[in-house]
Formats: structure tokens, C-alpha cells, sequence
């Protein structure tokens, strides 16, 4: 028996100021149980209410009898007078307020309790004694969800059977949130948590209770278009839904994730008997849906939903965080500064904690986009498995992530909605079929191995098909029991195929009706072999072969139109179990050709090969031992409303979820970004890190989240926000949780401390330190916490120029500024330089072009306007800028004003006057690259578009030719010798008599399109191509965001932005290209912190670099460097002879549109990747055909972001 009360003194003192001692006293009287010593309450120990106090208790009575037996007392407290009680108050509490001088006392005797409570009652001077009861918080039991034993993130009961007999491979680990949820404030207040992503399932039985559902009530949210539930951004448009319904309606994603932070508790019956649990228990959730039914939405998306949950705070929603699931497409992704600053305004206006995934391409985020936001009140959070490994795809950074959550094998709730337009079967995370949580009645047959002899066989095969080894009982440990069926690994070596084979009586599944589509589920692992693996599920065909599996969910299309199925599989992403669960079409199974077979049904699970016409492998496997477990098998009829998944996506909302949690208890700081700036502290700071295995170098905090203590600021690491240095040296950290005073280490070296306290140290920089350097708190008394800071010079051979802060405007309510620009092309002239810079954000999918203006003399950026019309494209191929001595020059494509006709121009500039003049470019695509060369205006390579019969479909093959072109005409007046192949898309600069052109690719629509890494130079008569390949270096880490800012010097070639040995001193990011080779420049540092978008140009003999950071307080840097370059000295076009066309000059043998790699150059093929397209030419140079553009548009070209989920 468990006494469940909030707060034991209020509660006593309700129940005193409302019943009169006679009935406390008759309820005493009564006979009940008084539960168990040692367990329910403290042996010896009792509460007493007395009138008195402690001394009544040793007293002679006023009877004359003996006194009391004498006793250790303690007065807990004095229960005041009650104050005057209306006319109106009802009897008892008229009667209680009649009794004064009475306290509560702890009594302490040598007696057992229940002889001492009769003792302390025959006292009359005591109202009532009970046992001091061991207590805890109202609300705080686990939750009893038929789900909730398999969601390890909570409470892991993996391996739970573990004995030293039996020891778990892996010992589990979890959030602790049981202790947690012992500490969190239950009020009635609840918080709000805004999942922006796909929708939410707003009827699903998990969570359409706890669904935030007051929209309606909100003039200021339906004035947006919001609804009920939320709001949909897309409302209205595609086949959406409008804007008042947020409806996930066939992704999942989002109401996985709405799962995962607040689903439902103790409510098996009115879900259908298979639930789980939130992180949250009393947290509701707002749906805000931007991410549409191909999974993919925008940056103005997201701002658009944002500006709803703002505009909620505003208006009073209690929300305290905001999930964001999801980020850009590639590894390589743009840095979300609109995001940023959207969660920067609600964090600091209103509390609001937003929650970033950190991806799932398995990089280092630190050599990318150092977080996809960068803001004091948001939270990146990478991937960890069941066991304190890393998610074999989460992205990590020891600078960029700042926590580690559970990401791997995720159960949670998923949308049950469906229509004819969402049929399940075209979900991105359809329902799944989980025997282990739903009613015996949806399966067919289920194993669970944990009484009588198991009815799955087991067997190992070796590559012949060879019996090598079999599973003869269930005694290896469960999922969440202490059996499974293990099959021994021991004799397959890495590198050996291999296949595991299941086995079942031919009448134990009988009664499964292959007439019918039926699921296959079971649970499976490898411990540490073959991790980060997919089996694949094979059966015997009705002509006896083994043939792969596939579900029936639809994931894309094959070459011909047909659908293509998700095979079954088995995808190990776990170090322990891992779920495997289809549904699928096969009216053949049970067939056999062979009367061996006509007992038995067999399923094969075998690895996936690396290619075509190989054989999967062992992998992984470390020492002698390893095995295959099994559990939960189950043949289904029906799928529950569930779904394990994968991904970032999963590990950030059971960070949101914590969020809510804390938000409900520290509530008290004096302004709404402290408040925020503390939950993240917290967050931060509550880590794990004894029980991790990898992640101590992968995140700012070194571990993964441990909710309990993110409760206790004395259990929490410290956690560094901001540095500060004056003049001389003296620097001011402040953060939180710094304790009492211990040591604190820049660059491992000791500083000199002045003065210590919880949220700031001050402390003097120690001698000879500079650049970005780690620094590391250790309080006394507990762990250490630790961040990177630049402490000095933080370039080396550049100088620090005016960085662009030009404001833009404003999208969704927040500012657009330089720092929101993705670079396209930049240009110079003697003295100015110009970029093109594209604000992603835009209605309809395109966003807007702007053209920003250096004056080198003043050193500052002003706003010019573009050309008229010019088309808004995203992508580098639509727009080249370059320079002459005065003016500069851009090829750029106009869209004529009914949006039909495409034209491609040369615009020519001139910053002295700020005004354009224009014309038709003849002869050219609008994809070719513009260098001013010998004080000639060339366009090179580019695409030629050309379109089949239909219209429908579009080829390209890159030019090789480098004209001459006349920027007054926009004619061609003659041209240089072709390229050894052609190429668009590449970057070209010239210096004097040298030209450089690097990389590129062989069309933008080739379907054998191949992607060049190498550089092609021409010094006046001819072209050389070289073997080089500075992205494939091996010092450079090739996962890393190569955006490259290049320029061409006398002789050859420099290139600012790849970074060796990040956070070393060793580190290099400028690189000089002599001689047909790379190799790094020491005598120059760009940036100690990594950069991003770099681009840059050169003039009169200096090489001038933007580039982006990715920080919030200083998000582009602009430096210069010292090169030896060869400007244009007249601008072309001026009067002066044409030079004639050069006879080119022998050159080797080459592909013009190679379909394989050249023996002589590095390449990379690819194909199906809309990467950039030009646009189609006809006779008369002119652009006349919308289509190539519709086409890009239509093959999502334009959408950025992508949910990030499964790996």
C-alpha cells in the first residue's frame, strides 16, 4: 500500500481545517491494514496530530492517571487559527475553526508501529496518529499502456531477464524519465507543445485527448485560417486540405512524433487494448502542418507556421515548445537563418523552446552547417540507440549538437487516416502489425518463446545453403522477457555470405488466408554484428524458388511507371532488438513443389547485397561469438495504430517532451528568454554520460539526455553560453550551473580565475592563446562541462573586412537580411564587387533574387536592383556575374510578363551610375559561366536542352565551346578553342593570360550525367586537362559541406573553404592550385570556425571571400588576401580588335558526353538528380519554352527541406 499525496503537509492541513477531531477520531478507530513495515512506512514512526503540542504527549492525563510512555518527538508544524469563517460555511468547517494550538508531531519509538499508534490513541489529547508513510508525487506511477514496456527511451526493459548467468550483451539504457516524472509539476495549467511537421492525427485514440483543441476560440488564429487543432500552411493548395485542418493525412511523421512527446496514459481500453505513452503525461499538442503529402515543404513553409504558433503565444496559448523533426535535403544543407531567427523571437519573446533534429546523413555537423539553426533558445539533438551508441545515422558534432536522445527503434503512434486519395498502402509510415502489443485475436499464429517448446525453428546456413548450425531451445534473453530463440553465429567470418533460416509446422499456420493480404512481424538482433545491416525476408515460391518478399507499401515508381514496393526487411539500426513488420501480398505462401517441404513453411532471412549479381555478408562481428536472436513471431491479420521508427526525427520530440516536462516546474525566471534559455540549460546539462559508448566527442555536452537530472541543477554538467574578452584579456563566461569554484582550461591550458558563481566566471585568458579553442568548467564537487569559443585572432593572411547586413524586408513577420541570401554568383571590377544572393523564402515556391554592391574604398555594402523580369531560379545555373575593369556583367534569364517566354540576357552594370542596360544573348542557353579573359567577355560550356517528340521529356550535353561575346550586342564575335570535354555548371576565373575552369558536370538532364572534380586550364593556346581532385584530398573529411569560393592567379588557382583538421593547429582551409596539383597555403587561415556558401572574387591583386558562420551574433564573415592576379584593364566590348578565332590545337582523344569515367580524370557518375538545367535554345538563340522549368518545378525542385526519418 502506497500513500499518493502531493504535498503532505497541505494535504493534512486540508483535511484538518475540514473535519472536527471527533470524526478524525472515529476514522481511526476503525479497523484497516496498516500496510507493510519498511515498505510502506518507516518501522517505529508515527504522525500525530495533537492539541499541545509534543509535550501532550508525556503528560498525566487530566484523570489522574499515569503519563504516557516518553518518547523522541519532533513538532513538524503549528496549525494556524483558522481565520473568521463565514455564516454560510458549512458545520465542520465552522467546527474546526473552533480548535487552536494543535500541531503536528513526529513521534519516534522503539515500539512497533502499530502498538505505538494504539498508545499515542488513547491519549485524549491526540486527534489522530498514523504511520510516517514513505510518499510520493500524485500522478507519478508509470504508465500501464500495453505499448509502454517497449518504448526502451522511457524506462528500457530490453534484456530485463539479465542474469550473471545470463548477462545481457548490452546493458540498456534510457532517459530515466521514472524519476523524472516523480519531479515534475502536475498543475492543472497545461502545457502546449506545437509539432510543426506533417499534421497530426488529431482523431487517433492516443491522442485525440490530448490534442490541443481551442483554435476556434482565437480570433487572432482564425483571422490566419487556423482551426480546432492548428493550422495547416499549406491549406487550399495540391489536394490540401484548408487551412483550418492540420490532418496528417499519409506521411505519419508528424503524428509520430506528437506520439512520442504527449501521447496518452493508462488508456489501453478506449484505444483499442494497444497504447503507449508520452514523455509528457499532461502536455497537449498543437498540429501545424507545412510539410505536404510528398513529404517535403519549405523554408517559408515553416516560417508561415512559426508565425501561427507566435501569433498563439501571443494571444495566451500556453506553449512552451516548438518540435522541428526535419531540415534540409542534404547533408550539405543551407543554414536555416530565417528558421533561426523565428525561433529566436518566440524563445526571447514569448519562453519558447524550440527543438531542432540535428539529420540523418551520418556527418559530422561541425564540417557543415553547424546545426541547421543557430539560437540560445533551441535544442540539436542527434540519435542514440538502446544500448548508449550513437544511431549509426545520426549526424553528430562535438560544436553543432548539443545532446544525444533515443532515436533508434521508436514505437509511437502514426496516422490512421485514409481516404481513397491516402490509401495506407501509399503512407510514408503506414500502420504495422505488433503481436506483441495488440489483442491474440489480429494474429494468425504467435511465438513469444516464453513457455512450452518453441514453434519456430532455426537454422544457419553457409553460402552453399548448407545446414551449419540450428537453435535447439529458447534460452537466450528476450525483448522484454528472459527468452528468446538464439541461433549461434560463431562459425560465419566477416566477409562470408550466409542465410538464417525459420522454420514452421505446415498446420500451425493453416489458418492464414493467402487469399488475403497478412502481415509478418517478429523481433530480431545480432547484438554487435552486422550493425547498420538489412536483411532480407525471402519464401519459397510455388516453383520452389527463394524469392525476396516485398510489402505491399508503395515507395516510388521504376523506370517503366510501375509501382515499387518496400521489400521486407529486417533493418538492423540497434545494438540490441530491433522490430522487422510488413504487410504483404502472397497467394502462394504455403506452396511447395517438394514433398520434403510438405510439413514445413520456412522463411529466409538473408543480408542484402552490396550490387547486383553479389551476395550479402557478414559484417561487424568482433571476437568468436555472436548470435541471431529472435522474438515476438507473429503471421497477422490486422495492424495495430502504431509504428517503430528511425531517425533524428524520433530522438528531438522525446527532448520536446522533456521540454514540457521542466517548463511546468522552473517557471519562475523574471523574463520569457530566461525562462527559455533554462529548460535548454537544463536539457543540456542533465546528461548521461557514465552509460554512453560513443557519443563523449560527438556533442557539446557529451552524452545523452537524463531527465531526472535536467531536474537538479547540482546533477547538472555546466553548460557555457557566452563569451566575453575586453582589450586586456579579461574574459567573462557566463552560462549556467558552474557550482562551486573548481578549474577552468582554455585550450588545455590553466586560467587564472578572479571570481566564480553559479552563472558567470570571470578569468584571465592565459599567454600565447588565440583562435578557437575549447574551454572546459570543472566545478567542484561534479562533472565537467565544456564549449568552443574564439579567444583571439581567429584569421591568419586576411583581412577583416564590412560584412553585409543589408535588410531585405520582411517573410512570415520576421526580417530578411544578407545573412538569409543563398550566394549564387559574385563579380568584380577596380572597385566594386557584387553578389547575387536568393531569398529562399517566397509564396508559391519561388522566393526573390537581390543584388548587393562592395565599394572597395569605402568598405560598404549597399542594395541595387537586378534587371527587370528577371526569373527567380534557386539554383546557380540560372545566374553567372563577372567583371571588367569598370563594369560588371551578368547572364541571367528573362521571363516575359504573361510567364510564357524565357530569354536569355547579358545585363551590363555600372556601379558608378547604378544602372542596368540589357540584351537578348544570342546563341547562348542561359546556363553558360561569364569570366571577363584578356578584357574578352566569354561564355563557357553550358547545356543544350533538347526535348523528345512528346515534349514531355528533357536530355542535355554540355558544351565544350568558349565564345566571344559583345555585352553592347549580346552577339558572339568569335570564340577560343573547345574545352577537352564540355562542361556546365562549373566554376571559371581568369587571371591575365590564364583561365581556369574546375568541375562542373556532363549535362544537367544527361541520364549518364557525370560530375567532374578536376580542373581544365588554358594559357593562351591551349587547354591542358589535369588529374586533379581537391574535395577528394585525403586530409579533407569528404562528408563535409564543399562549398568553395575559387579564383584563378597568374599561373594558377586558389581555393577558400575545405577544412583539414578542424579545431587543430594544424587546421587549413585556403589551398593553392600550381602545377596540375592542390596543396594547402599554411601561411594563411580563413576562419578558425568552419564556413559555409563561400564565395568570392578578385581584384586589384586581392582575393575577397564571403562566407557564412552559421552563428547567430555574427553570421557572414567578408575577409581579403593578397594574390598575385592579373585584372581586365579595359572593359569588354570597347573599341578594339577582335582577336580571330585560334586554330585549336591537337587534343586527346576525349568523350564530349562521357558515359563512363575517363581514364585520365576523377569522376563521379550519377543519374536521376535534377541538380540544375539549362533551358532549351532554339535556331534563333532564344529561349522559348516554359516546360524545362515546370519540369524542375514539378520534380521538387524547389523543396528544400525533407522530414528527417529512417536514417
Amino acid at each position: 500500500m502506497k500513500k499518493r499525496i502531493l504535498a503532505i503537509a497541505l494535504s493534512l492541513a486540508l483535511i484538518l481545517s475540514a473535519v472536527p477531531v471527533s470524526a478524525l477520531a472515529q476514522e481511526n478507530d476503525a479497523s484497516a491494514s496498516l500496510g507493510t513495515p519498511g515498505v510502506d512506512y518507516i518501522p517505529g514512526e508515527a504522525i500525530v496530530y495533537v492539541n499541545g503540542g509534543a509535550a501532550a504527549l508525556n503528560n498525566t492525563n487530566g484523570l489522574g492517571r499515569s503519563a504516557a510512555p516518553a518518547y523522541e518527538t519532533e513538532e513538524l508544524m503549528t496549525v494556524e487559527d483558522t481565520a473568521a469563517v463565514p455564516d454560510e460555511a458549512s458545520s465542520l468547517l465552522r467546527s474546526a475553526a473552533a480548535d487552536t494550538g494543535k500541531s503536528l508531531v513526529l513521534v519516534k519509538s522503539d515500539q512497533d508501529t502499530e502498538s505505538l499508534i494504539a498508545d499515542l490513541q488513547n491519549n485524549p489529547n491526540v486527534a489522530f496518529a498514523e504511520p510516517n508513510y514513505y510518499v510520493e508525487p500524485y500522478g507519478v506511477e508509470e504508465p500501464t499502456d500495453a505499448g509502454y514496456p517497449y518504448q526502451w527511451a522511457l524506462d528500457n526493459k530490453m534484456n530485463s531477464g539479465a542474469t550473471s548467468q545470463t548477462p545481457a550483451v548490452n546493458p540498456a539504457v534510457d532517459i530515466n524519465a521514472v524519476e523524472a516524472w516523480k519531479k515534475y509539476d502536475t498543475s492543472s495549467d497545461k502545457p502546449v507543445v506545437a509539432v510543426l511537421d506533417s499534421g497530426v492525427d488529431y482523431n487517433h485514440p492516443d491522442l485525440k485527448n490530448i490534442m490541443w483543441d481551442d483554435g476556434l476560440n482565437y480570433d487572432t488564429l482564425t483571422k490566419m485560417g487556423g482551426g480546432q487543432y492548428g493550422y495547416n500552411v499549406l491549406g487550399g493548395a495540391n489536394g490540401e486540405k484548408d487551412k483550418s485542418d492540420p490532418m496528417d493525412t499519409d506521411i505519419g511523421h508528424g503524428t509520430h512524433c506528437a506520439g512520442i512527446i504527449g501521447a496518452q496514459w493508462n488508456n489501453d481500453a478506449q484505444a483499442g487494448g494497444d497504447s503507449v505513452a508520452g514523455v509528457s503525461p499532461n502536455a497537449e499538442i498543437m498540429a501545424v502542418r507545412f510539410l505536404g503529402n510528398s513529404g517535403a515543404g519549405t523554408s517559408a513553409s515553416a516560417i508561415q507556421g512559426y508565425a501561427y504558433i507566435q501569433a498563439a503565444a501571443k494571444a495566451g496559448v500556453n506553449v512552451v515548445a516548438v518540435n522541428n523533426s526535419w531540415g534540409p535535403s542534404n547533408y550539405d544543407g543551407a543554414q536555416l537563418r530565417s528558421v533561426s531567427t523565428a525561433a529566436t523571437a518566440i524563445g526571447q519573446e514569448y519562453g519558447v523552446v524550440s527543438c531542432f533534429a540535428a539529420g540523418n546523413s551520418n556527418v559530422n555537423n561541425d564540417l557543415n552547417t553547424s546545426g541547421i539553426v543557430d539560437s540560445p533558445y533551441v535544442v540539436t539533438v542527434g540519435a542514440m540507440d538502446s544500448q548508449g551508441y550513437r544511431s549509426g545515422f545520426s549526424c553528430w558534432g562535438q560544436e553543432s549538437v548539443d545532446v544525444f536522445s533515443p532515436g533508434s527503434q521508436i514505437l509511437s503512434t502514426v496516422t490512421t487516416y485514409e481516404d481513397d486519395a491516402h490509401p495506407f498502402y501509399t503512407h510514408t509510415m503506414p500502420v504495422q502489425y505488433l503481436p506483441q502489443i495488440q489483442d491474440v485475436a489480429d494474429s494468425y499464429f504467435y511465438e513469444d518463446f516464453e513457455s512450452g517448446a518453441p514453434k519456430v525453428g532455426m537454422r544457419l546456413l553457409d553460402a552453399e545453403g548448407k545446414e551449419v548450425e540450428t537453435a535447439k531451445a529458447a534460452t537466450a534473453l528476450g525483448y522484454n522477457s528472459a527468452k528468446s530463440l538464439a541461433l549461434p553465429l560463431d562459425s560465419i567470418e566477416n566477409g562470408q555470405s550466409f542465410a538464417i533460416e525459420l522454420t514452421f509446422d505446415r498446420k500451425d499456420l493453416k489458418d492464414i488466408n493467402t487469399d488475403e493480404n497478412f502481415h509478418i512481424a517478429f523481433q530480431g538482433g545480432c547484438d554487435n554484428a552486422m550493425y547498420g545491416e538489412t536483411f532480407l525476408i525471402q519464401y519459397q515460391n510455388a516453383d520452389g524458388q527463394w524469392t525476396d518478399i516485398n510489402s505491399t507499401q508503395i515507395i516510388g515508381q521504376d523506370a517503366s511507371g510501375s509501382p515499387s514496393y518496400m521489400p521486407a526487411r529486417l533493418r538492423l539500426y540497434d545494438h540490441s532488438w530491433v522490430q522487422s513488420t510488413q504487410e504483404v501480398n502472397l497467394p502462394n505462401f504455403r506452396q511447395y513443389v517438394n514433398d520434403s517441404d510438405k510439413d514445413t513453411v520456412a522463411l529466409r532471412l538473408v543480408p542484402r547485397p552490396a550490387g547486383n549479381g553479389t551476395l550479402g555478408v557478414m559484417s561487424g562481428k568482433t571476437g568468436n561469438t555472436a548470435a541471431f536472436r529472435l522474438d515476438d513471431l507473429g503471421f497477422g491479420k490486422k495492424a495495430s495504430n502504431y509504428f517503430y521508427s528511425d531517425g533524428t526525427s524520433m530522438a528531438t520530440p522525446v527532448v520536446t517532451g522533456l521540454a514540457a516536462l521542466l517548463s511546468k516546474t522552473f517557471n519562475g525566471q523574471t523574463t520569457k528568454a530566461e525562462h527559455a534559455a533554462e529548460i535548454c540549460a537544463r536539457i543540456k546539462g542533465g546528461v548521461n554520460r557514465t552509460e554512453q559508448k560513443d557519443l563523449e566527442d560527438k556533442s557539446v555536452s557529451g552524452g545523452f539526455i537524463d531527465a531526472a537530472a535536467a531536474f537538479d541543477e547540482n546533477r547538472c554538467v555546466p553548460v557555457l553560453n557566452d563569451l566575453e574578452i575586453d582589450e586586456n584579456g579579461q574574459a567573462t563566461l557566463s552560462g549556467y550551473f558552474f557550482g562551486t569554484q573548481g578549474s577552468l582550461t582554455v585550450g588545455g591550458q590553466a586560467a587564472d580565475v578572479t571570481s566564480w558563481a553559479d552563472n558567470t566566471i570571470t578569468f584571465t585568458l592565459p599567454a600565447g592563446i588565440s583562435g578557437k579553442q575549447e574551454i572546459v568548467v570543472k566545478p567542484g564537487g561534479k562533472d565537467y562541462g565544456r564549449d568552443f569559443f574564439e579567444v583571439g585572432l581567429a584569421a591568419r593572411g586576411y583581412d577583416s573586412l564590412s560584412a553585409p547586413a543589408i535588410s531585405f524586408g520582411e517573410y512570415g513577420g520576421y526580417p530578411i537580411t544578407s545573412a538569409d541570401l543563398l550566394p549564387m554568383t559574385m563579380g568584380a571590377t577596380d572597385s566594386h564587387l557584387a553578389y547575387v544572393g536568393y531569398q529562399m523564402e517566397g509564396d508559391g515556391g519561388l522566393g526573390t533574387p537581390y543584388f548587393s554592391v562592395y565599394d572597395i574604398k569605402t568598405d560598404t555594402w549597399s542594395k541595387a536592383a537586378l534587371p527587370e523580369n528577371i526569373l527567380p531560379m534557386p539554383s546557380k545555373d540560372y545566374y553567372s556575374l563577372t567583371g571588367g575593369k569598370t563594369k560588371l556583367y551578368l547572364l541571367y534569364t528573362e521571363l516575359n510578363a504573361e510567364g510564357t517566354e524565357l530569354t536569355p540576357k547579358i545585363g551590363t552594370y555600372d556601379p558608378a551610375a547604378g544602372s542596368w542596360t540589357s540584351v537578348n544573348a544570342e546563341g547562348l542557353s542561359g546556363t553558360e559561366r561569364l569570366v571577363v579573359y584578356k578584357d574578352q567577355l566569354l561564355a563557357v560550356g553550358g547545356d543544350d536542352m533538347v526535348k523528345d517528340d512528346t515534349g514531355a521529356n528533357v536530355s542535355s550535353n554540355a558544351r565544350a565551346s568558349v565564345k566571344m561575346i559583345d555585352p553592347s550586342t549580346g552577339k558572339t564575335t568569335g570564340s577560343l578553342a573547345d574545352m577537352p570535354e564540355g562542361r556546365s555548371g562549373a566554376t571559371v576565373t581568369a587571371s591575365g593570360s590564364t583561365l581556369m575552369v574546375t568541375g562542373g558536370n556532363s549535362g544537367a538532364f544527361n541520364a549518364s550525367r557525370t560530375v567532374y572534380t578536376n580542373t581544365l586550364s588554358y594559357n593562351g593556346g591551349k587547354w591542358e586537362r589535369h588529374n586533379d581532385n581537391l574535395l577528394g584530398m585525403e586530409s579533407l573529411d569528404p562528408m563535409q559541406t564543399l562549398d568553395t569560393a575559387y579564383t584563378a592567379v597568374n599561373g594558377g588557382m586558389m581555393a577558400v573553404g575545405p577544412v583539414a583538421y578542424l579545431d587543430k593547429g594544424s587546421m587549413r582551409d585556403t589551398w593553392s592550385f600550381k602545377d596540375g596539383s592542390w596543396s594547402a597555403d599554411e601561411s594563411r587561415l580563413y576562419s578558425q570556425s568552419k564556413t559555409t556558401r563561400n564565395i568570392g572574387a578578385a581584384s586589384g591583386g586581392k582575393f575577397y571571400v564571403l562566407s557564412y558562420t552559421g552563428k547567430t551574433s555574427a553570421p557572414l564573415i567578408f575577409r581579403a588576401t593578397d594574390v598575385d592576379y592579373t585584372g581586365p584593364t579595359a572593359d569588354p566590348g570597347s573599341d578594339k580588335p577582335v582577336p580571330p578565332t585560334p586554330t585549336p590545337e591537337p587534343q586527346p582523344s576525349v568523350n564530349p558526353t562521357p558515359t563512363t569515367q575517363p581514364a585520365d580524370t576523377d569522376t563521379t557518375t550519377t543519374s536521376g538528380k535534377n541538380a540544375g538545367t539549362g533551358i532549351f535554345e532554339t535556331t534563333a538563340g532564344k529561349t522559348l519554352v516554359m516546360a524545362a522549368v515546370l519540369l524542375i518545378v514539378a520534380g521538387g525542385g524547389f523543396a528544400l527541406y525533407r522530414k528527417r526519418k529512417n536514417g
